[in-house]
């Protein structure tokens, strides 16, 4: 079974244990299956180590998997940041396995994030915005995305295509 769980500021300020609990009142959880450098919960305190103490307590048990590696590199969402980061959005895009996209929510011309993102070097970029091709200009230290054409308001799912000049 698979529970798919919004990430937001709540989520994230909440303990490993609750957040288990809160699995377990809606599914039987028989097992956690993690990587050896996973955590979760408020502090990163969910750890395989934390996890299994609760398990051996509450009856589930917590398998550690080695990591997962494709072609010599190590693919996680801290590998995949680094990359967004350093502009590299083709092996990003290798690791995650498919495209690099954006969802936040518009206001006029500004995309904002809920929630800190990984986003690329600031600069302009051509972009697919709700399946339309515009310009876009990244501002990472203020942490949002400047659309050349005003959409309104609502959410938003943006993929960058290339490198552009602002018109």
């Amino acid at each position: 079974v698979v529970v798919v769980q919004h990430f937001d500021a709540a989520l994230r300020a909440t303990e490993y244990d609750a957040f288990v609990a809160s699995i377990r009142a809606r599914v039987e959880v028989a097992g956690l299956l993690m990587t050896p450098d996973a955590a979760f919960g408020r502090d990163r305190r969910g750890t395989s180590e934390t996890l299994a103490l609760l398990g051996v307590r509450d009856g589930f048990e917590v398998v550690v998997a080695p990591p997962f590696r494709m072609d010599g590199d190590k693919v996680s969402s801290s590998a995949i940041r680094a990359l967004v980061a350093a502009g590299d959005l083709a092996a990003a895009e290798r690791l995650l396995g498919r495209p690099y996209e954006l969802l936040g929510d518009a206001d006029g011309s500004w995309v904002s994030f809920a929630l800190p993102v990984a986003l690329p070097p600031s600069g302009e970029r051509v972009a697919e915005v709700d399946g339309h091709r515009t310009l876009i200009r990244i501002d990472r230290a203020a942490g949002r995305v400047e659309l050349e054409r005003p959409l309104g308001v609502g959410r938003v799912r943006i993929r960058q295509i290339g490198r552009a000049s602002w018109r």
